[in-house]
């Protein structure tokens, strides 16, 4: 039985939604009594809970994006297919993503950062992307902030996240850790180079260079469209794109 699939899947259109900075995504399926996914740029941003759903209303984004539409059995609406959709090519390779262990070595209040040189060959100190390391909704178990000896192995590890769920021994005593995804849009055609900045909560920082990544984004939308000339004798149109 197929539980995953983007075929008999067509027709996707892209329409202003009902609120500004809204679209609508709507598509044909034949796929009967699976339910459907939304991903954009290649992760997985909305879900149905009814077969007969046929779109999906996503928030507009700073610039192009790409989106696919998947059908799947009921069971994995939720889950995260995205390895699936990037083997089947349907992700941008405009989008860089990274991955750090969320490690209890990092304090409260640490952050982590994205930043890229937009191609310009200098680092912006605006981040692409910034997460907190321990978000006030994340449990740390660091030694000594956890019950005493509960987690696996008569750890303190209670709250992490159990063997197999995260960085394969990236914890304390090498147990399983969870990990934070950055992304950014790299926007600008070329190569960039990026950086991984950890920031502690004195204000002190130090990065990690990520290397240079080659970004070939599609073109935004024209400015104008307007009709260039009408040949009567052959009824060809001939339109200018700027």
């Amino acid at each position: 039985m197929t539980q995953f699939t983007t075929d008999n899947i067509d027709q996707v259109r892209a329409s202003p939604g009902v609120a500004p900075g809204q679209w609508r995504i709507s598509f044909a399926s034949s796929t009967a009594g699976m339910c459907h996914q939304l991903y954009v740029d290649g992760q997985l941003a909305d879900f149905s809970d009814s077969p007969d759903c046929r779109s999906f209303v996503m928030q507009a984004r700073g610039g192009p994006c790409r989106v696919a539409v998947a059908a799947v059995d009921f069971a994995l609406r939720s889950s995260d297919m995205s390895a699936l959709v990037a083997a089947m090519g349907l992700g941008s390779d405009w989008v860089f993503r990274t991955s750090v262990v969320r490690s209890p070595r990092y304090p409260r209040s640490a952050r982590v950062a994205l930043l890229g040189d937009h191609a310009t060959g200098r680092i912006d100190e605006r981040p692409l992307d910034c997460r907190a390391i321990w978000p006030d909704s994340q449990p740390r178990w660091a030694w000594g902030e956890d019950r005493f000896g509960v987690g696996g192995f008569g750890l303190d590890g209670a709250s992490a996240p159990g063997a197999g769920l995260g960085a394969f021994g990236g914890g304390l005593f090498g147990v399983d850790e969870g990990v934070i995804v950055l992304s950014a849009p790299l926007y600008e055609e070329g190569t960039h180079s990026l950086v991984l900045r950890t920031i502690l909560p004195d204000g002190s920082c130090g990065d990690t260079p990520l290397g240079l990544v080659f970004a070939d984004p599609p073109p935004g939308p024209p400015s104008s469209l307007r009709i260039a000339r009408y040949d009567s004798q052959t009824d060809t149109l001939t339109l200018e794109i700027t």
